[in-house]
């Protein structure tokens, strides 16, 4: 950790136990925690901006919140100015709370309905005892026209404004009490088009007026590129890519990356015709995340093992097919009513075994030899009723380093990707 970092974050770690149901009390079930975040580690330096980007559900806004002690984590840890938060005693704690804020995603569900904008802004002044009242109420005053609005405001509720100036009430609300941190949370995400500019320029304004150091959650590349000194990419709980903004944006590592690039839509008329690879599948559940790389059961590049000689779209069908066997989705039944009269002609070592001979409506391309047999010989276990049996000789043909190997990052403090592809 450099002396300009203000915030160190090293394996963080949320998860949340889902309340039991009346069958798992019964039966004596126990459910698998769900994995929010599960291993987080990044810095934040004082004055800069570190983008948190990703798709909704992957952990996002639960990594600010506990950062910010606003829930308790799991496991790992986090440093403010060098201590440890979960190490504060209680004068340390209060004086933590005044060195960082919050921003969140609807400024209108954020604001006490019944509070005016001045007696919301006072508020964290008179939690921590800044000032007199008369103090209070002028720095509020103040803050009101440094972020935009009047002074005249200070006794309008929040219905009376805007999305964008309740957002700025909230920003003003942020900035009372002088703070180092602040965590945006989608802070315009919820705004027109035309208003986001105006509240983005706004933050940077008070960031080189404060020095703040800020973590700006957001799904939109662009507003994250336009805000950020570094970027994290977050991907089911994992940071995917983290480095300086314009590698990212320029020369990104990791497929999910990519994939999320390539999503953003472009202006150039030259681009039109691109092609876009969209990524296959849901996002699997964080409740049962895929072991080693979590991308994996997503990612157009999945690493074969070192042995065997197989396109790339026919590995990725296999290892789709695993995964029906291993959830239980793809049954004895299933290929009872799809076995083709053909499927036991010839010998598969000797001849290529195409769709419809080797497990109807599951490999589009051709298996040769080895990797046939193995195919074969799992469909003929399954149908016998042995399932445990085909995904062991599934597993022991076809498994890939992606699948028990968690990628590390190489590189934490400049640009590195958690991809087995880069190592």
């Amino acid at each position: 950790m450099s002396e300009d970092t203000l915030v160190s974050v090293e394996n963080l770690k949320k998860h949340y136990t889902s309340t039991k149901t009346l069958p798992d009390r019964l039966f004596r079930r126990t459910s698998p925690p769900i994995k929010a975040v599960d291993g987080v580690s990044f810095e934040i330096t004082a004055g800069k901006t570190l983008g948190l980007v990703g798709e909704s559900g992957c952990g996002k806004s639960t990594t600010g919140e506990t950062i910010l002690a606003l829930r308790s984590p799991t496991g790992g840890t986090v440093k403010f100015d060098g201590k440890k938060i979960g190490d504060l005693s209680d004068t340390e704690v209060k004086n933590f709370r005044r060195r960082t804020g919050m921003v969140f995603q609807d400024p209108f569900a954020s604001l006490n309905p019944r509070m005016t904008a001045g007696q919301i802004i006072r508020e964290p002044l008179s939690v921590h005892d800044v000032g007199t009242q008369d103090e209070q109420r002028d720095r509020s005053k103040s803050l009101l026209k440094r972020v935009g609005l009047s002074a005249d405001q200070y006794d309008r509720y929040p219905h009376e404004f805007s999305g964008g100036q309740q957002q700025r009430i909230a920003i003003a609300r942020a900035l009372a009490v002088e703070p180092d941190f602040l965590v945006l949370d989608e802070p315009v995400s919820a705004l027109d088009v035309s208003v986001q500019a105006q509240i983005l320029n706004l933050l940077a304004d008070l960031q080189t007026d404060f020095g703040l150091a800020y973590l700006f959650i957001a799904h939109d590349l662009s507003v994250v590129r336009y805000v950020s000194d570094r970027v994290a990419v977050m991907y089911l709980g994992n940071i995917a890519e983290i480095g300086p903004t314009e590698a990212i944006f320029e020369r990104p590592q990791h497929p999910y990356t990519k994939a999320l690039l390539e999503s953003v839509p472009r202006a150039r008329l030259s681009e039109s015709d691109r092609e876009i690879t969209t990524l296959e599948d849901d996002v699997p559940s964080p409740r049962n995340p895929p072991s080693g790389c979590r991308f994996r059961t997503r990612c157009p590049v999945v690493i074969p093992p070192t042995d065997i000689d197989i396109d790339q779209t026919a590995y990725r069908e296999v290892m789709d097919l695993r995964e029906r066997i291993e959830a239980g989705t793809l049954t004895a039944t299933d290929v009872d009513s799809t076995t083709s009269n053909t499927a036991d002609a010839g010998t598969p070592s000797q001849q290529s075994m195409t769709a419809n001979s080797v497990w109807p409506g599951e490999i589009s391309s051709s298996l040769h030899g080895d990797n046939a047999v193995a195919v074969k010989t799992a469909r003929a276990e399954l149908r016998d009723g042995n399932r445990q049996a085909a995904i062991e000789t599934l597993r022991d043909r076809f498994e890939t380093v992606c699948e028990h190997d968690r990628p590390e990052h190489s590189n934490k403090t400049h640009h590195s990707a958690a991809c087995h592809l880069r190592h």
